[in-house]
């Protein structure tokens, strides 16, 4: 995702295009979270850790974004797990498909 400053926002309303890329956005947005769902869906030992981080089985694949809007690190645990989770999920799928 690239970031969007105040200027763009400006532009974006002055060509009325500023709905069109909010719901452009959250349908990148929506797709990512998906993917990351169905990732982890083929493996459910990942699954259950998933579950066990969230403390309830229906995670949606939103991942906290890893900075905040200052740039600052997020340092959330909750944010680091699910993200070395999707890591592990990652390099399963990698590597079952340079062996397949």
């Amino acid at each position: 995702m690239t970031d969007i400053t105040e200027a763009d926002v400006t532009a974006l309303r002055q060509q009325n295009d500023l709905k069109a890329f909010i719901q452009d956005t959250n349908r990148q947005a929506a797709a990512r979270c998906a993917a990351r769902v169905r990732l982890v869906a083929h493996h459910p030992d990942l699954v259950e850790q998933v579950a066990a981080v969230l403390g309830h089985p229906n995670w949606n694949g939103y991942l906290a974004p890893d900075t905040d809007c200052t740039g600052r690190i997020n340092t959330s645990p909750i944010r680091r797990r699910l993200a070395a989770i999707l890591a592990e999920a990652e390099q399963r799928g990698t590597t079952t498909r340079s062996v397949a």
